[in-house]
């Protein structure tokens, strides 16, 4: 590949002509949001012909004269790599410089792009020359070819130009997709093409295949359908017949029925008529034997009454001694257990005892008292750790005051602390000595000065109002002073001088290293307790309350472990104090245990009389009970016996008259029948061969519900069916014969797949391990372990589509992890996706990436983790910072270039400023 080593802009969105330097390891563009930082670096990508410029803009958003030709010129590098091939020597561009140039000529609608890639330095004039008034030009698709050559892939363009606040977006891809982007970047493009267009062959051809066989089993399923019609017409057929039969056999077994029945009558009569005199004289007997027998029941019902009476009396007698004998036994078992309690507990002095808990109380309060200032303490330690962690500083309680007073009367007030920076951190504790208390001075406006005196006065603020500051950021002495600061500040620094020696001399005002210092009024020895000035300050502060969260966490250890220590000991107290109260109690209680026992003795002699009386007057009412059951069993039955006699009775006489009835009908019924039937049924019948009647009228049902059902699922097929199966017999047959022709085919277009997937395997494989090669050499440069798992690859399609590379990595020396692990910190997640892209863009030679904004959202230690792998890996980098108090951020750059936004009213931006190492 190439490095860029200058870079101009001609009618370049805000800037009419701009020329800038690019010939560093670690290019930075700094600026607020809105002064070009991300428009200069489309224009690089523009000449790198990417497809897409940042965040989805559009061309036509950087053309700002209508009509107006651009043109954008880049100076690159053309140095011979190890094999000695110079990146645009196809080109016959053979020195060690060359220009590419593009130029964007309206036309219409979108602008047309034309390039050249020239040898040496080409002046923008003869650019202009060439590319608006000549032919001699490359078209896009000409350019993308001389790219590609020089190892700026088409894919390589998403991983050479990193979007906005993405570095470490590669770091939370799945393996799969790493797979993808790492064979897209590396891979062999002719052998990637020759897999695909074989394997869209072979699909091509399995879904003619699958077509034709589509289209065959529909002619089948034709054939099948009317092979099922004839099934049906014949079926049919045959199912009117079965339903003819039935119904005359359902007539014949009727008949039969009735051939049997009239038998039947006629031998049944004269036995009824004996059965009906029989049971007549049986009723009347058991009718006088019933009425002797109830006489005897009531007087065995009247004695077993009385013997019950006194039963219940005797068991309720009972009840009540087991009753009051239970109560006793209780209160007595229980007042044993409190004798044995009151024997096992100690007695002690109940006076002595409350004095001591008294004691240990306040021990307890005062330890959680301890406790408690602790850990508020330790919370606003915290609280003032998150700020600074921010970046955002931390003044005196006063002067937080007196800002939020400013505020909350509406007065715009400005600290002058954090716009002053000290550009040698060795001399920044003796400067902010020297400045006393003048560093906390508040910029107010002239009209708001004496009601800012007054709220001074009024929260104790130590330090100057001043009305009067700075116009302009500017470099005075040792201090860096941005505008709207103090502008006696200026004076003072430029008047400073830095001495090292042991005592300050005379002649004006002159600090030492240990912050010593000599004015007009004499020599100052006094120290400044803690640091505000600039971002300086904030790392001092972050590192200072860091120490005391520390040393507040030991000291709230050792409070907690006394807390708990006293709180067991009132516990104890109180226990043993509750022990001495149960004590007396229990005394109390077991001074009644004789009495009660005497009381247990006697209602056990009453348990006893009491359950032999309820034992005597229970059996006497047993034995009259049985008596009366045998009494009322035996009448029971005999009056089941009358009246099963006389239900018996009636029912011959009932079924006497239902026979004679019966034969008078059934004979007419026998000769209709029989007049309707073929002699042979008739026949049949009489002799008895034939089915009962409700099996031929199942039979008839079921043959009809068969009919309906058959007629029910659809109409009955014409007798054309059967010559319409013989032409489609013939259709399906050629069908046939052209699914086998595809078949072969595809099975050829299957082999020519397989050899290129072997083919495509082999430049997979060779790229893996190439790829991980240099993403481990990548990950030492960052000081980190890096492990990568490949792909098991098979020579089938589901391997390939289903491969993934999975990579761990291990930072400060931990065992390596996956890298989307929740453990790493947002840095190494940057550093993680910066290896991985570098690993995929390696090329023959030098090599350059775009990378905007890549230390968004990281704190000012993994800035620095991500600076230092910048500077290692060798690589040219342009990248954009946003302007910001943090230093961190400007370390890494070899060439600083500072952008400005364009002011409201201004035709054109302002020139941006350049700043070498």
């Amino acid at each position: 590949m190439f490095r860029f080593l200058e870079l101009e802009l001609h009618g370049w969105d805000f800037w009419p002509s701009l020329r800038v330097p690019l010939d560093a390891d670690i290019v930075v563009l700094s600026g607020p949001n809105g002064s070009g930082k991300t428009t200069l670096l489309d224009a690089v990508r523009q000449i790198l012909h990417a497809p897409r410029l940042s965040h989805g803009r559009r061309l036509a958003h950087y053309l700002r004269r209508p009509n107006q030709p651009v043109l954008l010129r880049a100076v690159v590098s053309n140095r011979p790599d190890e094999k000695g091939r110079r990146p645009f020597d196809r080109n016959r561009v053979f020195s060690d410089e060359a220009t590419l140039a593009c130029a964007l000529v309206p036309d219409g609608g979108s602008p047309e792009k034309r390039y050249v890639v020239l040898p040496g330095r080409v002046a923008p004039q003869e650019l202009k020359e060439r590319l608006l008034e000549g032919r001699d030009w490359l078209k896009p698709d000409e350019y993308r070819r001389v790219l590609d050559y020089a190892g700026v892939s088409r894919s390589l363009m998403h991983i050479l130009a990193i979007e906005q606040g993405r570095a470490d977006e590669l770091s939370r891809q799945d393996p799969r997709k790493l797979f993808r982007w790492v064979m897209e970047a590396r891979g062999s493009q002719q052998v990637l093409d020759r897999y695909n267009g074989a394997r869209r062959r072979y699909e091509d051809s399995a879904r003619e295949v699958d077509r034709q066989r589509l289209q065959l089993s529909s002619r089948q399923a034709e054939l099948t359908a009317l092979e099922r019609k004839i099934r049906r017409l014949d079926e049919y057929v045959d199912k009117r017949a079965r339903v003819e039969d039935a119904q005359n056999l359902l007539t014949a077994a009727r008949l039969q029925t009735l051939l049997d029945e009239l038998r039947s009558v006629d031998g049944k009569i004269p036995t009824l008529r004996t059965m009906l005199a029989n049971l007549a004289t049986t009723v009347d007997r058991l009718t006088r034997e019933i009425a002797d027998e109830e006489g005897g029941l009531d007087r065995l019902r009247e004695a077993a009454g009385a013997r019950k009476v006194r039963a219940d009396e005797a068991t309720v007698a009972c009840d009540d001694a087991v009753g009051r004998h239970a109560v006793l036994k209780n209160e007595v078992e229980l007042l044993c257990a409190k004798a044995q309690e009151l024997e096992s507990l100690p007695a002690e002095d109940v006076v002595a005892l409350k004095a001591a808990l008294e004691r240990a109380r306040e021990e307890a309060f005062a330890a959680t008292s301890r406790h408690d200032g602790l850990l508020r303490d330790l919370r606003d330690v915290k609280d003032r750790l998150v700020d600074l962690e921010r970046g955002v500083p931390r003044f005196p309680a006063e002067v937080e005051r007196m800002i939020k007073a400013l505020a909350a009367v509406g007065i715009e007030a400005v600290l002058a602390a954090p716009r002053v920076e000290v550009t040698e951190e060795i001399w920044a504790p003796a400067i902010e000595s020297a400045l006393g208390p003048l560093r906390l001075a508040i910029c107010v406006r002239r009209e708001d000065e004496r009601r800012a005196a007054e709220l001074a006065r009024e929260h104790g603020f130590p330090g100057p109002i001043v009305c009067e500051t700075t116009g302009e950021a500017c470099t005075e002495g040792p201090l860096r002073i941005e505008s709207g600061s103090p502008s006696w500040m200026v004076p003072w620094a430029g008047g400073l001088t830095l001495a090292h020696e042991i005592h300050p001399p005379e002649g004006g005002l002159v600090l030492l290293r240990d912050g010593t210092r000599r004015d007009r009024h004499g020599v100052w020895v006094s120290r400044a307790a803690d640091r505000v000035l600039g971002g300086s300050a904030v790392r001092e502060q972050l590192s200072a309350a860091r120490s005391e969260r520390e040393r507040l966490r030991d000291e709230r250890g050792r409070a907690a472990s006394e807390k708990e220590e006293a709180s067991a000991r009132v516990s104890g107290m109180e226990e043993r104090l509750t022990a001495e109260r149960r004590r007396a109690d229990l005394a109390a209680a077991v001074a009644s245990l004789p009495e009660v026992e005497g009381q247990l003795a006697d209602a056990l002699e009453e348990v006893s009389r009491q359950k032999n009386d309820r034992e005597g007057a229970l059996s006497a009412w047993h034995e009259a009970e049985r008596s009366v059951n045998s009494a009322e069993s035996s009448l029971s039955a005999r009056k089941n016996d009358l009246a099963a006699r006389e239900k018996e009775l009636e029912g011959t006489r009932a079924a006497l008259g239902e026979n004679e009835r019966r034969r008078a009908g059934i004979e007419p019924e026998i000769e209709a029948l029989s007049r309707e039937l073929d002699p042979v049924l008739v026949s049949r019948a009489g002799a008895g061969e034939l089915s009962t009647p409700e099996m031929a009228e199942r039979d008839l049902r079921q043959a009809r519900e068969s009919l309906a059902r058959f007629e029910a699922e659809g109409p009955i097929p014409e007798e054309s069916v059967r010559d319409e199966r013989k032409v489609l017999l013939r259709n399906v047959e050629e069908l046939e014969s052209h699914v086998r022709e595809r078949q072969a085919e595809a099975d050829a277009a299957a082999l020519e797949l397989e050899r290129c997937r072997a083919d495509y395997l082999e430049v997979v494989r060779s790229t893996l391990h190439d790829y991980s090669r240099r993403a481990r050499a990548l990950a030492e440069m960052a000081a980190a372990r890096l492990e990568v798992e490949l792909p098991r690859l098979e020579n089938d399609e589901r391997s390939i589509d289903e491969a993934g590379i999975v990579v761990r990595i291990g930072f400060d020396g931990k065992p390596p992890v996956e890298i989307s692990d929740t453990s790493h910190s947002g840095g190494q997640q940057v550093v993680t996706g910066l290896i991985l892209l570098m690993a995929m863009a390696e090329t023959e030679g030098e090599s350059c990436f775009i990378v905007d904004e890549p230390f968004a959202h990281l704190s000012l230690d993994r800035v620095d983790d991500v600076g230092k792998f910048l500077r290692r890996s060798g690589s040219q980098f342009l990248i954009t910072v946003p302007t910001t108090l943090d230093r961190g951020q400007l370390d890494p750059a070899s060439l600083l270039i500072v952008l400005k936004k364009k002011k409201p009213g201004e035709p054109f931006a302002p020139r941006p400023l350049v700043a070498r190492e």
